[in-house]
């Protein structure tokens, strides 16, 4: 089996990271894919750079999605996707060159409807990556517990492959949840129709600059104030509880 694979990049003002991104995509060392760009309202150059890169490789293709979000913009790639697995990468990271040949190898179980890996963080400071590594076994374990259970499943955003038929089983991505809870909500909906693997060997490098605080430094109160917040989803999900949706989300913070 040798899936065709759909990548689907949300981009809002990402000049400075969607080259990168694309080089590691077109240079995979597995070819049977496409790439959707979602130009998520950008004010920068990042339309500029991915026709660069449509002019490279014809595999890639920009469209927008003028309603401001994530999950919009996932939504909007879902739709004209083409492939039999649908890959959520966000626009700073940086795949392995054997990220789409190791993930293809796993779907030949047919009873795998979607995979996740865990996230090294290419900048930053070494703590993070260090704290972040040390939570890895318990999200594997937990992933395995919670299905077991039938709460749902873990899964990173950022770093998912899912099978497009289950999508569209489930109407795609709930627009009603946002960032912190979506990745869970989607994971909990696709568990219904076969396994959620966690594979150590998906590992996909990514950006820390979510751990930087107002002033534009890695702090490790800022660090742990972030994953404060997605601890949320995770406990709810251990509790079989139900997850905050984007307005509850955004009421809290507030």
């Amino acid at each position: 089996m040798n899936p065709y694979f759909s990548i689907v990049i949300p981009a809002l003002n990402e000049e400075r990271n969607i080259g990168l991104l694309l080089e590691k995509v077109t240079k995979q060392s597995y070819k049977n894919f496409e790439v959707i760009v979602v130009d998520n309202n950008s004010t920068d150059s990042t339309a500029t750079v991915v026709h660069e890169w449509i002019q490279r490789d014809s595999r890639i293709q920009l469209i927008s999605c003028h309603i401001q979000g994530l999950l919009p913009a996932r939504n909007k790639g879902y739709s004209i996707a083409r492939g039999e697995i649908i890959v959520q990468f966000d626009a700073d990271e940086i795949p392995s060159r054997f990220c789409l040949e190791r993930a293809a190898n796993h779907f030949h179980n047919k009873n795998i409807v979607a995979l996740t890996g865990a996230y090294h963080f290419y900048d930053g400071p070494w703590w993070i990556n260090f704290f972040s590594f040390i939570q890895y076994p318990f999200l594997w374990l937990g992933n395995i517990y919670v299905q077991y259970r039938g709460y749902g499943g873990f899964m990173l955003g950022g770093n998912a492959f899912i099978r497009k038929f289950v999508l569209d089983e489930i109407g795609g991505y709930d627009k009603d949840f946002g960032f912190m809870a979506e990745d869970l909500h989607t994971a909990r909906a696709i568990v219904k129709y076969g396994k959620l693997a966690f594979c150590p060997n998906l590992t996909i490098g990514t950006s820390a600059r979510r751990y930087k605080n107002k002033e534009g430094k890695y702090t490790l109160s800022r660090f742990f104030e972030v994953q404060a917040e997605y601890n949320v989803g995770t406990k709810a999900i251990l509790k079989n509880q139900p997850l905050q949706s984007k307005e509850q989300y955004e009421l809290v913070r507030d």
